[in-house]
């Protein structure tokens, strides 16, 4: 016959010195158990503000170096004013610039700046003159002697731009010839010439018959 042994287990009550640890290590187990959360919550908290800390730092660099750039000084430095040159003739009227650019569109339109700006200054050299007329109209229509050949079709002249800022640099005082010139021709017609520009020969008064 089969025999079967059984084991039975009794367990005994607790003593109130074992009850007492087992309610410490419980205890204990939470108080750990909390202050690792709060534990990991202070640092998660830490770090959140640190990286808004470093945000915030960060941005008002950039807001200065974009949005407000430094001022830049700038010194103002006065120019002095320049003097403008003083003509060496009398002012001349409307009537007596255009008649002028007129001279110079008919006798020099083909030569330079300062071979148009040359004719003008004949006629106001002239006209500046003790032994010649006294007015442009009467310095360009002089027949004796006559220097302005085409005089008779100043009508028909059509002067420019260019003929009109012959005038005007003329009379600015920006001299090309010496006042003692009141002759051009195309070719030197007496021993005391004083230079060519362009086309153009022009003679001193003095040597001119």
């Amino acid at each position: 016959m089969e025999q079967r042994f059984f084991t039975v287990t009794i367990h005994r009550p607790m003593t109130r010195v074992e009850r007492l640890r087992l309610r410490r290590r419980r205890f204990w187990s939470r108080v750990c158990l909390v202050l690792g959360i709060l534990t990991a919550a202070a640092v998660l908290t830490a770090a959140v503000l640190a990286a808004g800390s470093d945000a915030r730092s960060e941005k008002p660099a950039q807001e200065i170096s974009t949005t407000n750039p430094a001022p830049v000084l700038t010194l103002a430095v006065a120019e002095e004013p320049q003097e403008e040159p003083e003509s060496r003739y009398a002012p001349i009227s409307a009537d007596e610039r255009e008649l002028i650019a007129r001279v110079v569109y008919l006798e020099a339109r083909g030569e330079p700046a300062e071979g148009q700006q040359a004719v003008a200054e004949v006629i106001l050299n002239r006209v500046a003159a003790e032994n010649f007329p006294d007015t442009v109209a009467d310095v360009v229509y002089q027949e004796n002697p006559q220097q302005f050949t085409t005089a008779p079709f100043v009508g028909e002249a059509e002067p420019g731009e260019a003929q009109y800022a012959a005038v005007d640099a003329a009379t600015s005082g920006e001299a090309v010839l010496p006042m003692d010139v009141v002759y051009f021709s195309r070719e030197p017609e007496n021993g005391n010439v004083w230079g060519t520009i362009g086309g153009h020969v022009f003679c001193y008064q003095h040597t001119w018959e």
